[in-house]
């Protein structure tokens, strides 16, 4: 399953979508996509352990 903590670690880091891919070994839509839903439920750094990968996908 993909790591979409990860992915919005990575990003907020300042890494672009490309680096967030190959670091996290997935599909940039998939890095876009979880962009995009983590800016919907406006989430920031540190992500709450409350909400799940599986929210965020």
């Amino acid at each position: 399953m993909t790591n979409y903590r990860a992915i919005l670690q990575y990003h907020y880091q300042g890494n672009t979508t490309t680096q967030v891919a190959v670091i996290c070994q997935c599909s940039r839509t998939t890095v876009l996509k979880t962009i995009k839903r983590a800016k919907e439920l406006n989430l920031t750094l540190p992500i709450s352990d409350s909400i799940f990968d599986y929210d965020l996908y």
